[in-house]
């Protein structure tokens, strides 16, 4: 799996936590792949048999909303687009999925 090193990341664990973060580097030691990710105060050490899915992102702000609408002078003013609150949207990419079948279950 190739990450772009400084670009923001959705991780999500196998146990389903989710968390946007910073790529920062890649360790491998014998057997196992390891990948850093950083935020502000957190730093995130996890192996690649942990990662269930690792999405990119692209943020749209309100004002960017608004102005491809047509709508940039009710926003400004009413900081609202067509009577509605506007918040922020995402939209998420898969960058690596891990495979179900990649890990054997204990009863086999």
């Amino acid at each position: 799996m190739k990450l772009i090193k400084d670009k923001y990341y959705r991780v999500t664990d196998i146990y389903g936590s989710k968390s946007k973060m910073r790529f920062v580097n890649k360790g491998t030691t014998k057997k196992i792949t390891m990948y850093c990710f950083k935020d502000w105060t957190d730093t995130l050490y996890i192996s690649e048999d942990c990662i269930y899915i690792i999405e990119s992102y692209k943020t749209i702000t309100p004002q960017q909303q608004a102005k491809s609408l047509g709508k940039l002078d009710e926003y400004l003013k009413y900081m609202r687009i067509n009577g509605k609150k506007a918040r922020t949207k995402y939209i998420y990419k898969t960058v690596f999925t891990r495979e179900q079948n990649k890990r054997k279950s204990v009863k086999e």
